[in-house]
């Protein structure tokens, strides 16, 4: 795995737990169904991106 994989990876496993303790619901957020939130997704929900 190469580092921009893992830092994708690392963002979406960050992203992931910042939703579940703010009570949103990881498909709700997960707009493209890929199993990560991506920066795009996150942007959407600014309680989320202040975890980033």
């Amino acid at each position: 795995m190469n580092k921009t994989s893992k830092a994708i990876a690392l963002i979406g496993l960050v992203s992931a737990s910042s939703a579940f303790a703010m009570d949103l619901e990881f498909n709700t957020v997960d707009v493209d169904s890929d199993g990560a939130i991506s920066m795009e997704e996150a942007a959407q929900y600014p309680e989320l991106m202040q975890e980033v």
